[in-house]
């Protein structure tokens, strides 16, 4: 098993540092001190990487696709005259600032299942990910759909909300920078709180990095507004007159709740109708959890682990060092209840 041709051939190769030398370790992917480790490795650190994949990739083109289609819209508008709608500075940071570090750490951090007990108790789960579920043609089709809905609806709520509104008693009208600003707050707002709801595992640094990233609008355009006139251009004062306006916040309520409600409608029905095993397993790892910090024991793997043998064996039996190690053959299955068993 530890075969260099094998290890190059192979999509991911993995080594085994034994006696025989450092040859199949330099040629592989992914090194292990004893094959009992590629246990852990493929149930645990493979499946959390291929979900967090499979977000990551379906998030990127979300995100992209609903920023150049709201362009887009903007060029039906003006019958395609040229103008840009978003400003130059605003286009270039979309994916380095305002859309780059919440998706960054949902990418380390996010797990559906959190405890790796869990994972390695509920083996069978690895074929969900294995089967390719997580991307789908479907799931990746109805992300598409969304992000083309979002891009509507953040483009003519902002139209019909401050499109032709008076904003001065003397008459003067909102410009267009008015108009491109809510709209760019809209749908910076709603691109992230939509990975919000894709996101299973919260963590102080992951909640941290999120709002700093929805507010950071507000001071980079502040920045941005503080700049002399030829660099703004025709910008200039346009976040002035956009704070002081009453339907910049209400389209922001407006798009959030319109945009996000249709992705939480299937997500539930989903939930609550079609589980799959994950969510399943997923519910019941969060009630022993629950049950655990309310009798003072911390949820720590191995505590988690010890109570999935208890539920396997009943109070009365004790576990073994034996059986915690030996869950290759633990297969989920689907009682008649609905429930996940064993």
């Amino acid at each position: 098993a530890n075969d260099v041709p094998m290890i190059l051939n192979a999509n991911i190769g993995i080594g085994i540092s034994g006696q025989e030398g450092m040859q199949a370790v330099m040629a592989s992917d992914y090194a292990i001190a004893q094959f009992r480790y590629i246990q852990r490795l493929l149930l645990v650190h493979g499946r959390w990487s291929c979900q967090r994949l499979c977000v990551l990739i379906v998030y990127f083109f979300y995100k992209n696709c609903n920023i150049a289609l709201v362009s887009f819209w903007y060029g039906l508008y003006s019958e395609f005259s040229g103008v840009r709608f978003w400003n130059d500075l605003y286009g270039t940071v979309w994916n380095c600032f305002f859309t780059a570090f919440p998706i960054f750490c949902t990418g380390l951090l996010n797990r559906d299942v959190v405890s790796p007990s869990t994972l390695l108790t509920f083996a069978d789960l690895y074929k969900e990910v294995q089967g390719g579920q997580d991307f789908t043609i479907g799931r990746f089709f109805w992300w598409m759909m969304d992000a083309v809905f979002v891009s509507l609806v953040v483009f003519f709520v902002p139209l019909y909300a401050v499109g032709g509104a008076s904003v001065w008693p003397s008459g003067q009208m909102h410009g267009k920078w008015v108009f491109s600003l809510t709209s760019y707050w809209c749908l910076h707002l709603v691109t992230n709180l939509r990975l919000c709801m894709v996101t299973r595992t919260w963590t102080k640094w992951s909640a941290f990095v999120m709002c700093l990233t929805i507010f950071l609008f507000f001071p980079f355009s502040w920045c941005f507004a503080l700049l002399p006139p030829h660099l703004t251009g025709t910008m200039y004062g346009s976040l002035h007159r956009t704070m002081r306006c009453a339907a910049f916040w209400l389209s922001s309520l407006l798009s959030a709740v319109i945009c996000l409600l249709p992705a939480f409608v299937q997500m539930s029905v989903n939930k609550i109708f079609r589980p799959s095993n994950t969510q399943r397993v997923a519910e019941q790892e969060k009630e022993m959890m629950r049950c655990m910090s309310q009798s003072g024991e911390y949820p720590t793997e191995e505590a988690v682990r010890h109570a999935y043998q208890t539920r396997r064996r009943g109070p009365a039996a004790p576990a073994s060092p034996a059986d915690a190690e030996d869950v290759s053959g633990i297969h989920l299955q689907e009682d008649a209840r609905g429930r996940a068993s064993l």
